[in-house]
């Protein structure tokens, strides 16, 4: 069954990270995933697409992204956000197991302490109906 982890992290120093995050969240998802089980690590990182997974790049959960000569200014006691979903049925526990002891984070030179997780799981059969072949675009 499709899992999302949706993780809530607190910056404990200030640093500057690239404000395209998305690259740092995945480092972190498959290095986890690599220091403990190196097999399932070979599965998604060679995986052809589409991956088995998705993420939902860092981003400020009280305050808006304050970028500095093209990068994002995090200060201490910052508050972050930031999702995995696992897409495979089989997955989803083994990827639970691995990431809800993780209580540091490092995304560059900023630690992040995890102080809050949101596990959503939903079943297949939740999404039948639920898409369709045609997809509306508004322009503006």
């Amino acid at each position: 069954m499709p899992v999302r982890i949706d993780f809530f992290v607190i910056a404990e120093n200030r640093g500057a990270l690239l404000p395209f995050t998305g690259a740092y969240v995945r480092g972190f998802f498959l290095a986890a995933i690599k220091c403990v089980n190196p097999q399932l690590f070979n599965s998604f990182h060679d995986h052809p697409k589409p991956r088995p997974y998705a993420i939902r790049p860092l981003r400020p959960v009280e305050n808006k992204m304050r970028t500095i000569s093209g990068y994002w200014v995090i200060e201490k006691n910052d508050k972050l956000t930031f999702s995995i979903s696992i897409l495979q049925d089989d997955e989803g526990d083994k990827i639970l197991e691995i990431l809800e002891n993780i209580k540091v984070i490092k995304f560059g030179a900023i630690n992040c302490r995890v102080y809050n997780r949101k596990i959503l799981e939903t079943k297949y059969k939740e999404f039948s109906g639920a898409t369709s072949s045609h997809i509306g675009l508004i322009f503006r």
